[in-house]
């Protein structure tokens, strides 16, 4: 299973661009509309207001359809003839009505329709974007480009902050450490920062990887197997870091609420809105009483108050009895996801696989998200993704029995509403 984790972040369908003010635009591969998937597909989005989320095509031209649906909010390409499609049903239809924006209310509207003709099963619209080139951000100025590798962006909402790491030992000047640091971009100004330092601006000595950004890009959380970023850091093992880019500070919290250090490793980090919780996946036992199952579990350690809980429980508060791995946060914190191959964490689990589950910090319940059609655990689930508002979950699986007509035998993306209690299949034509 670990494979296809790894798989599926070393799939390249999606290249994310930067965007000022606009929230994000993307690019796929630029299939035809009407070709039904037939590969793996395993990168998606879930946009800030939780509308949708997908696998997606590009399609040239086409003929304009007017509608008034209001379903699927999303970011245009600005490139002529150009859009991004959004897929909100499993069925299997082909038809795609397009068409050019209205340059007065810059505003496209279209309706997909089965080619059977048995009526509409997804709207979608969306505003026209101004142009702007695609900016390369891992270099220390515009005439050099880095000399090594850079990976996992990270950026703040408004897209001025890009967050990332790299091995290039050129983005600023005497990075002499030898290993992968975390650095930012400023879009705006176009300035290149080293974030993976400790208070006193040392670099770090050793790799440091996978940030993560606040909305404002004042916090940047990651991990990191070096032991000068704080003091007392003597675990020996990787742990996880958050930097506050104003005031210059870094701390760590992959630590117990007395502040005892992990005694393992620290890894997969998220982090809320406004930088106050930080959640990841720890193999230590001492962060939290009664820790005795021995395996990964979801962490989220409050910066504000300094209290660190386990989330990957039941609602009882029982310890899952086998890994987790994989979180997710809602942008206020509430609301935490990860997949897990437990099988006491909700009544009737009995698959021995991995799936995926929201944990309510308000509440203490735990609630499976990848339900069958038939309301047990679909299994083989990974990688959730969660809306702002914590209502929507994406997630990648195998399973076949999460929506009707699943018969592809490939790894697919789903999102399941928490409102409704609705799952649909979004990596469709």
């Amino acid at each position: 299973m670990k494979q296809l984790r790894l798989f599926a972040f070393a799939a390249l369908l999606v290249v994310v661009m930067f965007l000022v003010p606009a929230p994000l635009r993307m690019q796929a591969s630029p299939l035809s509309p009407d070709l039904a998937l037939t590969a793996l597909s395993f990168q998606y989005f879930m946009n800030d207001g939780g509308n949708g989320s997908g696998f997606y095509y590009l399609a040239d031209g086409g003929t304009f359809v007017d509608d008034v649906g209001t379903a699927g909010i999303w970011n245009f390409n600005p490139d002529t003839n150009r859009y991004f499609l959004y897929y909100n049903t499993g069925a299997n239809c082909g038809a795609l009505s397009l068409g050019t924006y209205d340059p007065v209310s810059t505003q496209v509207r279209g309706i997909r329709s089965c080619t059977d003709g048995s009526g509409v099963l997804g709207v979608w619209f969306g505003r026209l974007l101004p142009a702007e080139p695609t900016t390369r951000v891992s270099i220390p100025a515009p005439a050099i480009q880095g000399n090594n590798h850079a990976r996992v962006p990270s950026f703040a909402a408004d897209g001025r902050y890009v967050a990332f790491f790299s091995w290039a030992s050129n983005l600023v000047n005497f990075d002499t450490n030898g290993y992968t640091d975390i650095f930012v971009y400023d879009r705006v100004r176009g300035l290149i920062s080293l974030v993976s330092v400790n208070s006193d601006e040392i670099q770090a000595n050793g790799a440091s990887f996978d940030p993560v950004m606040s909305t404002d890009g004042q916090f940047v959380a990651f991990e990191s197997g070096a032991n000068n970023l704080v003091s007392g850091d003597t675990n020996g093992y990787q742990d996880i870091f958050v930097r506050d880019r104003q005031s210059g500070t870094t701390s760590r919290v992959s630590i117990a609420s007395d502040g005892t250090q992990a005694n393992h490793t620290s890894h997969d980090t998220a982090i809320s809105a406004d930088g106050r919780y930080v959640a990841f996946m720890s193999l230590a036992t001492n962060l939290v009483a009664g820790d005795t199952n021995g395996v990964y579990d979801a962490f989220v350690h409050d910066r504000l108050a300094g209290q660190t809980i386990r989330v990957s429980v039941a609602s009882d508060g029982a310890q899952g009895d086998a890994p987790a791995q994989e979180v997710a946060i809602s942008a206020d914190g509430h609301f935490v996801a990860f997949s897990s191959a437990a099988n006491n964490l909700v009544v009737g689990d009995t698959n021995d696989d991995y799936d995926i589950f929201v944990r309510d910090q308000e509440t203490g319940q735990t609630t499976l998200v990848s339900v069958a059609l038939n309301g047990t655990p679909a299994g083989g689930s990974y990688q959730p993704a969660l809306s702002a508002d914590g209502r929507y979950v994406a997630f990648l699986s195998a399973a076949a029995n999460l929506v009707s007509g699943d018969t592809n035998g490939y790894v697919d993306i789903f999102v399941r509403d928490r409102q409704t209690g609705q799952t649909s299949r979004v990596s469709v034509a």
